[in-house]
């Protein structure tokens, strides 16, 4: 009675499932019962979520760049990935590939977080170095107005070095036009 209660379930749910009024999450849950309905729950389901989920988030971690600074927990991710799938090719009980898959995705899981922490750390260095840029800024314009400001005293300077010398030369002729004698002087 029980297996035709669950065979008009299962048919009820495809029929459902067929007109989209079934979530995805149902549709998996009835996969499996149908499963277990017509092996009589001895033998593994042909597709296990965990180790799909598992063998797409391991083949994602590894596939990234920066892999190499999770690479301890890649290999335990890939290593507890390889047992569940031999698991399920060969007549594992369910409970262990799922918890095979479980590990390798709880690895792969903190590969991509240590790799997520490194990008970040490096946009954390990146916004530090912008910044301390924007901060110079300031400090490049005060220092090239100083610069400005230097050049135009030299520019002064070598404007007024001539006239101190031409002044110097005025004066000491004034002075050698003091000293020599006048005509009125020389006459007498």
């Amino acid at each position: 009675m029980n297996k035709l209660l669950a065979l008009v379930s299962v048919t009820a749910l495809g029929y459902l499932a067929g007109c989209g009024g079934v979530s995805e999450l149902t549709k998996q849950g009835g996969a499996r019962s149908e499963t277990a309905l017509f092996t009589g729950g001895s033998s593994t389901p042909d597709r296990i979520e965990e180790l799909e989920t598992a063998r797409a988030v391991v083949a994602q971690v590894e596939c990234s760049p920066r892999a190499g600074v999770a690479a301890e927990n890649i290999a335990q991710a890939r290593k507890s990935l390889d047992t569940a799938s031999r698991l399920a090719k060969g007549s594992g009980k369910l409970d262990e590939i799922r918890y095979e898959a479980f590990v390798a995705t709880r690895n792969a899981d903190i590969a991509n977080r240590k790799i997520l922490a490194l990008e970040a750390q490096y946009a954390i260095d990146e916004g530090t170095e912008e910044r301390q840029q924007i901060q110079i800024r300031p400090c490049a314009r005060e220092a090239e107005s100083a610069k400005e400001s230097a050049q135009r005293l030299e520019a002064a300077r070598a404007f007024i070095l001539p006239l101190r010398s031409i002044l110097r030369t005025v004066r000491e002729s004034i002075h050698a036009a003091d000293s020599c004698p006048t005509q009125s002087e020389s006459y007498q």
